[in-house]
This record gives C-alpha cells, sequence and structure tokens, in this order.
C-alpha cells in the first residue's frame, strides 16, 4: 500500500556546512562591542541600539568619502541619544518630549510670513 506522505531523502557524500556567519566591518565590531557595554535601559533602547549597528554596517559598506560624511553623523546622534547626552544636561526622553512640544510654524507662500498655529488655536 502506497503512502499518502511520501518522504524525501538526501543522499550526500560532503557534509552539509551550517549558514555562513556574516563578518563584521571594523566600525561594526566596534559598535557592537559599545553597545555590550553600555549601560542603558529606557524608552526606545533596542530601537536605537539596532539602528546603531545597521548605521555602522552601512559605515563600512559606503563606498563614498561624502555618504560615509553622512553616516557618521547619523551614528554620533544615535549614539548620545542612547547615552542620554544632551547639551543641557536633560535626558534623551527630554529632548524628545521637549521637541514634539515646540510649535509649528508655518510660512505662507503667498506673503512669506510666519503663521504660529498654536497662537491661532489660542485665539
Amino acid at each position: 500500500m502506497a503512502s499518502d506522505n511520501p518522504q524525501l531523502t538526501v543522499v550526500t557524500d560532503q557534509p552539509l556546512d551550517p549558514p555562513a556567519t556574516p563578518t563584521l566591518g571594523d566600525v561594526e565590531k566596534a559598535v557592537a562591542d559599545d553597545l555590550d557595554e553600555l549601560d542603558s535601559e529606557g524608552p526606545m533602547t533596542r530601537t536605537l541600539r539596532a539602528m546603531a549597528l545597521a548605521l555602522a554596517r552601512e559605515i563600512d559598506q559606503a563606498d563614498t568619502k561624502t555618504s560615509k560624511a553622512a553616516l557618521h553623523n547619523q551614528l554620533l546622534d544615535v549614539v548620545q541619544r542612547l547615552r542620554g547626552d544632551s547639551e543641557d544636561g536633560d535626558t534623551a526622553g527630554d529632548d524628545l518630549l521637549a521637541a514634539l512640544g515646540t510649535p509649528l510654524f508655518v510660512v505662507s507662500r503667498t506673503s512669506g510670513e510666519h503663521h504660529d498655529e498654536a497662537r491661532d488655536k489660542r485665539l
């Protein structure tokens, strides 16, 4: 009697190789080592750590100085947020809340004058 679930058997003379682990570039390795030593637990920590590693990987793979410079600036910003660095001593969370609380100014295309939406809501 034939089985409804045939089995596939693979026979090979060579051992199957495990999947290759990616090699880390110099910047990605340095960032990974720094992240291991960083004591940062706060909002968005896992996301910021992943962003730092992704940016470091991009720096290692970038082929122009211009693209590397932009990536360096982004990586520096992410690392500073992870460390909670701020020019005025606030935490990264304080900086985010301040940025979210800043009123938006709109420039009128016809007159070129600034328009304060927050002021209009108060009036």
